[in-house]
């Protein structure tokens, strides 16, 4: 579909090559797009993992009331879903 002129409607669908790519890869808001996802991606899974990392650390920590937090977490979902 990507290398064809696609349209739903259209009975026919003619062949038209590598120029649907030449089209997005020259479109400014393409490349806008990239960039932010690249940029959100980039800032977005490290932080999340220092997240989850640091939640970890500080769960293992705990000594009073530990059985009941790891019950809590490790269970969740049978209270949330």
């Amino acid at each position: 579909m990507s290398l064809q002129d696609y349209q739903i409607a259209a009975p026919d669908k003619p062949f038209i090559g590598l120029e649907n790519y030449r089209k997005l890869f020259n479109d400014p808001d393409f490349s806008t797009s990239v960039l932010a996802t690249f940029k959100f991606t980039v800032m977005y899974v490290p932080a999340v993992i220092v997240i989850a990392l640091a939640l970890a650390v500080m769960l293992n920590m705990i000594r009073r009331g530990a059985v009941l937090y790891r019950a809590i977490f490790r269970d969740a979902k049978r209270f949330f879903c």
